[in-house]
């Protein structure tokens, strides 16, 4: 890849013609024969270029803020799942299904992104950009564009590709996304059908898992032999990338296991409104905008990202403790048919009398306990691998 190669929207995130450079394991400082990152990165190439006109504050800060805004909304979005799931599963009298929509809200995150991020290679980030804002975010659809076209500053563009539509489209990997989607569709039903509505056994489990084992085949075979794979598997052979991911899959689960509970417990053992259960989601939100810009600020003074990497888990498991041992019910008794009725509706439960409250409410601060113990697991293996990992400082400009 030529250095003064030209670069905008439309630049692929992912080069094809170098399959085994941006994705390596971070080398030590001992180790020279490596290079820890490529010379044509983009980040070196932006500061290295020397016909780059140099970008004011206002301009980089207004940049940034439209990214802000567009993060914001986007957590909004989730945390209103979050804190509606179960009020709205509750309506129907099956609170006990109501992981489902969180669970089809993520199905459909795990699909689509990549899909998008496809899109976006092929007809531009910025018309990507401007499409979604309107289709998802109607209110704020002229305030998106404005903000993008004055704001987003984009590199000039090269030579206008004059590849069709179409074949633009068939770029895409459509098959490997069936396959995906298929995949995760087919464990969720195993995880929550199993052992509770149905035996371990029962011919819809072995269903379900024929299902998945062929769709995961299908797949890896789509990814194998796609020109453009809408996964590349070839990014979980490297070091770098597998630990990296690992991690945030632990630590994804570890926070949305909590933050799924938190709303469901604050509206059966407090009695809190749907707006109050949500409101007590802002504190994690804000300790992740404020975890993540630190983070950002250290890696960029030091060039450690080591540090970050082994605090943030053992931060996890100190918060997991508190909750352990603060959060909780005095008695620890239920019955089983009552149980049924509460896993059905929180009305039920807020409704209740005082007798079945007592009995009913320490299910589901136990159900909490649970959540932090698998809180703790996650944490511990996170640390571990973080204090393992290899790599220890990014490279100087």
């Amino acid at each position: 890849m030529s250095g003064t190669r030209n670069e905008d929207e439309r630049t692929s995130l992912l080069p094809n013609d170098q399959p085994n450079t941006l994705y390596r394991t971070l080398s030590r400082i001992s180790e020279p024969a490596e290079p820890a990152l490529p010379p044509d990165d983009t980040d070196t190439n932006a500061t290295a270029d020397k016909k780059t006109p140099a970008s004011s504050s206002a301009n980089v800060w207004a940049t940034l803020s439209v990214l802000l805004v567009g993060v914001f909304i986007s957590q909004t979005d989730a945390s209103l799942v979050m804190a509606v799931y179960a009020k709205v599963a509750s309506e129907f009298n099956d609170l006990d299904s109501g992981s489902w929509l969180m669970s089809a809200y993520i199905l459909a995150q795990c699909v689509a992104q990549p899909l998008y991020g496809k899109l976006s290679d092929l007809f531009g980030r910025k018309a990507l950009l401007q499409l979604s804002a309107f289709l998802i975010q109607v209110p704020f659809i002229l305030l998106a564009i404005i903000l993008v076209q004055l704001r987003l500053q984009m590199a000039e563009k090269g030579v206008e590709s004059t590849e069709r539509t179409w074949d633009k489209l068939k770029r895409i990997d459509f098959i490997g996304a069936f396959f995906l989607c298929s995949t995760l569709l087919a464990v969720c039903l195993i995880l929550d059908l199993g052992g509770r509505k149905v035996g371990w056994t029962s011919q819809s489990i072995l269903a379900f898992g024929g299902m998945a084992v062929l769709s995961a085949i299908g797949f890896v075979i789509s990814a194998l032999y796609a020109a453009e794979p809408i996964l590349p598997l070839r990014l979980l052979t490297h070091y770098a990338v597998f630990t990296n991911s690992l991690m945030v899959f632990l630590q994804s689960s570890t926070q949305a296991a909590l933050t799924l509970l938190i709303p469901v417990f604050f509206q059966v053992v407090k009695k809190a409104s749907v707006a109050e259960a949500g409101a007590y989601l802002i504190p994690a939100f804000t300790g992740n905008l404020l975890g993540g810009l630190t983070s950002g600020y250290w890696i960029k003074r030091t060039g450690l990202f080591k540090v970050p990497t082994v605090v943030a888990p053992m931060l996890t498991m100190a918060c997991m403790v508190l909750c352990l041992f603060t959060w909780h019910e005095n008695i620890s008794s239920w019955r089983a048919s009552i149980l049924a009725g509460a896993l059905s509706s929180i009305t039920y439960v807020q409704e209740a009398g005082r007798e079945i409250r007592r009995i009913v409410v320490p299910a589901y601060v136990d159900s909490f306990h649970h959540v932090n113990y698998l809180g703790l697991a996650c944490s511990l293996v996170t640390l571990t691998i973080a204090v393992f990992s290899k790599g220890q400082r990014l490279p100087k400009s």
